[in-house]
């Protein structure tokens, strides 16, 4: 029994994105090859064939400098650029402002957002204050490991501006004492969302744990911000 049309118009497109595909590369050849002889193939041969010649293709012939996309290689922090998952738990929201904190400010869902339908509003207690969202992550961190953070931020709608901000990350023992801090300048926000990015490696030994701050040292009262989609990540 030969390939019927139904088969082969499933089949095809399949083909072509595979042989198209920029990391299979050596296998065109071979793939195309195969595409042109299943109409003379029973599907008992042929199919077995385009696993052949498919298996592994991702990852076949990756660009220099780049990773294959296999799993082992997130988070690797082998310094080859590949970048892991993010080591936040709610970064973007979606479950309300849980699990993070502010010792001097009050934490409500906003409908404002910047991804997905939910952002986090913080806001003073009514005196002027430093302001600061944190969050905890990972466990303990080793020196020489490089990690990359970013956060949305903007002012938050009708309130009062919080003005400049930073993005920052320390590094606390296990009594939850400095360690080492690591932060961006200060931005100052606007009402438009705007990306606050940050790199830094751990330097000290004595890390057992690291906490994401977002946050301005000084915020007049009556003043609040927004954040979205925070992200921390090895590289």
């Amino acid at each position: 029994m030969l390939f019927d049309r139904e088969t082969l118009d499933v089949v095809r497109p399949a083909v072509a994105f595979i042989a198209s595909t920029s990391t299979c590369t050596r296998k065109r050849p071979k793939i195309a090859l195969a595409e042109l002889e299943f109409k003379a193939m029973r599907p008992s041969i042929a199919i077995p064939l385009l696993l052949v010649l498919t298996a592994g293709c991702v990852g076949d012939d990756p660009k220099p400098g780049s990773s294959s996309g296999g799993a082992s290689d997130a988070g690797s922090g082998d310094g080859g650029g590949s970048v892991g998952a993010n080591l936040l738990e709610n970064p973007g929201f979606e479950d309300g402002c849980n699990g993070w904190s502010s010792s001097s400010g009050n934490l409500t869902v906003d409908a404002v957002f910047h991804g997905g339908a939910r952002s986090c509003r913080v806001c003073t207690t009514g005196v002027e204050a430093g302001l600061y969202l944190s969050r905890p992550f990972g466990g303990a961190a080793k020196v020489g490991e490089k990690y990359v953070a970013s956060a949305w931020l903007r002012n938050a709608p009708s309130a009062g501006n919080a003005n400049s901000f930073t993005l920052g990350v320390r590094s606390l023992d296990a009594g939850q004492s400095d360690v080492e801090t690591f932060s961006q300048q200060a931005s100052v926000l606007t009402s438009s969302w705007q990306e606050v990015t940050m790199s830094f490696e751990i330097q000290k030994p004595g890390s057992a744990l690291l906490r994401v701050e977002i946050g301005a040292g000084e915020a007049p009262a009556g003043s609040c911000f927004l954040v979205d989609d925070v992200a921390v990540r090895k590289l």
